[in-house]
């Protein structure tokens, strides 16, 4: 079982990421959703709660923040536990989003902003791979312990 937080300020997007991750074999009740920043650290922040991985928009307000949230939402991810997988997220191809998400912890980007690549197939395909290095990890500890 792999937990999966999905951090999006868009409901269409969000949900169609949730559909992605349901359908590379994520199960409904490990996936935990956050349409704000605010959301998005309270569930950071529940007693307990621990997250494998975790898909990050950077810009969770309409306007955009001057300081993209996402990139604050990383940081607090990896503070609590740096083991979580992060993938950051935007429709925008400005590479400083994608460089600050990586700068902060982030181990992925995908840009779904460019009209030259399928941002969404490409995003079901990185949740798959580090999906997949996320049970591995956790298949190698259990032969350890």
């Amino acid at each position: 079982m792999v937990k999966l937080l999905v951090v999006d300020d868009s409901t269409k997007r969000r949900q169609h990421t949730i559909g992605t991750a349901l359908s590379i074999g994520f199960a409904k009740d490990d996936i935990t959703e956050a349409a704000s920043y605010e959301e998005a650290m309270q569930a950071i922040e529940k007693p307990g709660q621990k997250f494998d991985m975790a898909v990050v928009d950077m810009y969770l307000t309409d306007p955009p923040a001057d300081t993209p949230e996402g990139w604050t939402v990383i940081q607090r991810l990896n503070q609590k536990d740096n083991k979580c997988r992060i993938i950051g997220l935007s429709a925008s191809t400005e590479i400083n989003l994608a460089a600050g998400a990586l700068r902060r912890g982030a181990c992925d980007f995908v840009s779904t902003g460019s009209p030259h690549i399928n941002g969404s197939a490409l995003l079901g395909q990185r949740m798959e791979l580090w999906k997949i290095a996320v049970e591995l990890h956790k298949r190698a500890q259990a032969c350890v312990s």
